[in-house]
């Protein structure tokens, strides 16, 4: 079992037999061995995880260059950065006149951090000094972060504002600002420019010179979550009612099944697979190439809005916040194997064979 405060517990077994998994909507894994037997596995009382780092349940998280941001504005604790690789974790030092302001993210570099205060100041701190810093002199509502490009919603006398900011190394600069609606969610753009999505669902594109290039109304409302895929330019908005998937070509919109309140998502394997986790801190997979359901890998006790997930091409991984736990979930089907033949399982019921093995062959042993 997962230890849900401590730490990793699973490490890969050598693969026996199994020659396939499905990952199956109600979250059982329908597991094929090679010899023709099968088993479904309920992962209920073992999620398929192979890492787990424990973080406060209400910490804002964010992922880059293999580490976690971590910051717990209920708590007492200070801003902390996390090695995913790991876990070993790091302090992020504070001057004294910071101590009493707000801190809206974390943001891990290589060697170092950005700290983002809600009143506007930015601070790039290297192995404990202070490289750069930037104050954008209005207040910080939301915003997000995509390579070197930050865009953040503000108020300024009261009206809101939204921003693109360059956090590359050496020059950090407000590359423009825009008015904007009481109530938006922003992503930088594959181009340089800023994706705009009002509460009312309209979204408004600019370039990297702040010039709008399209706007039109998305269908998607009560927006709470916006991630963007580097391949295929499309958005994955969360709101109170699912998630919406918007082509930012086209204008063409799509709404994801399932009505669940979303408060987490990343696209995964080159926009193949979306995760999204839910407010309840359920984490489900969803593959967009078949546009079906792809398995729910964790039941959870609740998230964190805005703590995006993060896909590592390296171990074909995603890292997700929730449940008070930064835990890396792995998309390989052979992973899943690994894991699904090492619980105790049992026998397909006569129900479950009727519903899933074609054919009128009799209900046979499933893995031994």
């Amino acid at each position: 079992m997962l230890d849900r405060r401590t730490g990793p517990v699973h490490q890969p077994v050598e693969l026996r037999d199994a020659s396939d998994a499905l990952a199956r909507p109600d979250g059982t894994v329908l597991v094929m061995r090679s010899d023709g037997r099968m088993e479904v596995v309920d992962v209920g009382s073992r999620p398929l995880i192979e890492r787990a780092w424990p973080v406060p349940d209400q910490a804002q998280v964010s992922i880059n260059a293999g580490q976690a941001g971590v910051y717990d504005a209920f708590g007492l604790g200070a801003p902390e950065v996390v090695d995913l690789r790991t876990g070993e974790r790091s302090d992020v030092p504070l001057d004294a006149e910071q101590s009493d302001v707000p801190i809206v993210w974390v943001y891990p570099e290589d060697g170092g951090s950005w700290t983002i205060f809600a009143n506007g100041e930015m601070f790039l701190r290297r192995y404990g000094e202070i490289v750069d810093r930037l104050d954008v002199g209005t207040p910080i509502n939301t915003g997000t972060r995509f390579g070197d490009l930050l865009g953040l919603v503000s108020t300024r006398g009261g009206d809101a504002v939204v921003s693109l900011i360059d956090l590359a190394p050496e020059v950090p600069r407000v590359v423009f600002e825009r008015p904007a609606t009481d109530i938006s969610t922003v992503h930088p753009s594959l181009d340089g420019g800023l994706h705009v999505l009002a509460l009312d669902g309209t979204l408004t594109t600019y370039d990297s010179a702040g010039e709008i290039v399209s706007e039109f109304d998305t269908g998607a409302d009560e927006v709470r979550i916006i991630t963007l895929d580097p391949e295929t330019a499309r958005l994955a908005v969360g709101t109170f009612g699912g998630v919406v998937l918007i082509d930012t070509i086209t204008g063409e919109t799509e709404q994801l099944e399932g009505g669940e309140s979303v408060t987490n998502l990343g696209f995964a394997r080159d926009g193949s697979m979306l995760v999204v986790t839910g407010a309840d801190g359920t984490v489900r997979l969803w593959d967009l190439e078949r546009d079906a359901p792809a398995g729910l890998v964790w039941d959870g006790t609740g998230s964190v809005f805005a703590s995006p997930s993060w896909y590592d091409p390296e171990t074909d991984s995603v890292w997700v916040a929730t449940s008070g736990l930064l835990m890396e979930v792995p998309l390989d089907p052979l992973r899943w194997i690994q894991q699904a033949c090492e619980l105790v399982g049992r026998d397909l019921t006569e129900d479950e064979w009727e519903r899933w093995i074609p054919g009128d062959g009799h209900p046979r042993s499933a893995c031994a």
